[in-house]
């Protein structure tokens, strides 16, 4: 099962975006639906991260790619903005009003979480593999 490449507007509103992901991750036998909420919403904050950091919070070009197998969920994502800065994940709080917790959110989804500058793009790729609960 794969969730086709496209563009979205990194600018405006993911709402498109979300439900195609969503409609992808809720097919997958193996990902239980917390999981599956979890790595909705770590996309989600990729997304807002790349519209606020690597876009200066305006619109741009963001293309994704998404493909389900029996063995793994890989979600990748390129965008032509500024360069990541050298940031780690905060730990997640029990409730807070506050953002800043997007990457910690996407460390917690995913088993492995890549980041990467080639050639003018960020390049994300993102993998949750069937057999092992995320490490983080």
């Amino acid at each position: 099962m794969r969730m086709h490449d496209y563009l979205t507007d990194g600018g405006l509103d993911f709402s498109a975006t979300d439900q195609a992901f969503a409609a992808l991750v809720d097919g997958i036998a193996w990902l239980e639906p917390d999981q599956a909420y979890l790595t909705r919403l770590a996309l989600h904050e990729l997304l807002v991260n790349v519209r606020t950091h690597a876009y200066g919070g305006g619109p741009g070009a963001i293309e994704i790619g998404a493909t389900a197998t029996e063995e793994a969920l890989t979600v990748t994502t390129t965008d032509w903005g500024a360069e990541l800065p050298d940031v780690q994940p905060q730990p997640l709080p029990h409730h807070s009003e506050e953002g800043g917790y997007g990457l910690a959110i996407i460390d917690k989804a995913f088993t492995e979480v890549a980041y990467r500058r080639v050639m003018g793009r960020n390049r994300w790729v993102l993998t949750l593999w069937a057999s092992r609960e995320p490490s983080r």
